[in-house]
């Protein structure tokens, strides 16, 4: 390890170190998935609710905190969402409703399920079990028809009618059949559908891109789709013509011009053609945002840069991806900041960091979860027995 992270940490409760890292697994899994991390299907059902019986009151109560850690909305609440387009879903005891900025009541407690608002529509499960959405004022916009449903991406939700799914539009009609045993949400106005088997690819007007007859396909993005076919990936376009044959192990979606392909057992980063601009040299490689790649080598991260140069090499015992400029690693037990010249913000002190959001990030410290700013002062102090990410000005948090 190079001098730059040989730096004096603040001693921590072990105990407290083991949950966190528990915590940051559960998180890091659940958010696997994306298109620019949010594409996902709903062939498998999310975990709903209980019946309204099986819920119980809290023991600690939710409210909200503003950038200056006060608590604004006082904890009232046995579950609290995030703010969303002005409201954030909250629930007491088996009743989800919606609250304003001002902690007033907007929608009443009167379902079973609650999701943020997109595009000025929110998911709502009813106590029949079935899903819609409704508008601002609480009224419907979609009855509550469907067994499952995703928010609206490319102006088209995923529906699922008894083992079918299909998609609708923001008016509720029914646009692309439910026809699929398969899918998945839109992303740059495609979707992945398949059958038993085999996946393929339509468009917003259920028009085949590519058949239903390939292993597995990925996330359409900067005009390239990574399409495994047996056990090699190759590339299409928006068109469904083939550009990149099929030559690699794994493949990942394209940003800022590159992807990252293993080639038996090494992986590197492609240009569009499908020539290398980055050698197979290294365990893994994922997008960090910021034009940046990290990079895995005999289990320690690094960073390319946008030259595919080596701006931090592999050191440090865990990396997330950029956010607003800074990224969180971990070295030992702890965690600390870098920005995006590696320069360090904070060394390594804290049990657990979470990414930047709103110009502030979490931090858990052996108080308790506080943030610190961009300058990596702990500008509200770490008093919370947890609390939430910012958004739109206010973060979720139980004393």
């Amino acid at each position: 390890m190079t001098n730059k992270f040989k730096q004096k940490i603040i001693p921590f409760s072990r105990a407290l170190v083991m949950l966190a890292s528990l915590l940051l697994l559960f998180i890091s899994l659940f958010y696997w998935q994306r298109c620019n991390r949010t594409t996902s299907t709903i062939s498998d059902k999310p975990v709903l609710p209980p019946p309204e019986e099986d819920f119980k009151a809290a023991l600690f109560k939710w409210g909200y905190i503003n950038t200056a850690g006060k608590m604004v909305i006082q904890p009232l609440f046995d579950e609290a969402g995030t703010f969303a387009e002005g409201l954030a879903p909250v629930r007491l005891k088996g009743k989800w409703g919606y609250i304003n900025k001002d902690g007033a009541v907007q929608i009443p407690f009167r379902f079973k399920g609650a999701w943020n608002f997109s595009g000025s529509l929110a998911r709502v499960l009813t106590y029949d079990g079935k899903m819609g959405f409704i508008q601002s004022n609480g009224e419907w916009k979609i009855p509550p028809r469907y067994e499952n449903v995703s928010d609206f991406k490319n102006d088209r939700a995923l529906v699922q009618v008894g083992n079918y799914y299909g998609y609708i539009d923001r008016t509720g009609k029914m646009v692309v059949p439910h026809e699929f045993l398969k899918a998945f949400s839109f992303c740059d106005g495609l979707a992945v559908v398949g059958n038993e088997s085999f996946y393929g690819l339509i468009d917003t007007g259920a028009n085949y891109i590519i058949p239903i007859e390939y292993d597995r396909i990925g996330i359409p993005k900067e005009n390239r789709i990574a399409v495994r076919k047996g056990n090699l990936f190759g590339y299409f376009d928006y068109r469904g013509k083939l550009v990149i044959p099929f030559q690699f192990n794994q493949a990942g979606e394209f940003n800022n011009g590159l992807a990252a392909v293993r080639k038996d057992s090494l992986y590197g980063l492609i240009r569009k053609d499908g020539s290398f601009f980055v050698k197979p040299a290294y365990h893994q490689i994922s997008y960090s945002g910021s034009g940046l790649w990290i990079i895995e080598l005999n289990n320690k991260f690094g960073l390319l840069d946008k030259t595919g140069s080596i701006l931090l090499s592999p050191e440090v015992d865990m990396l997330y991806q950029f956010s607003e400029g800074y990224a969180a690693y971990k070295s030992g037990d702890l965690w600390g900041f870098i920005d995006s010249t590696a320069a360090l913000l904070t060394t390594p002190r804290y049990g657990l960091a979470w990414n930047f959001k709103e110009g502030l990030a979490r931090v858990a410290t052996n108080e308790g979860i506080g943030f610190i700013d961009r300058t990596g002062t702990l500008v509200i102090p770490p008093v919370f027995r947890d609390v939430r990410d910012f958004n739109q000005g206010l973060a979720r948090a139980t004393q």
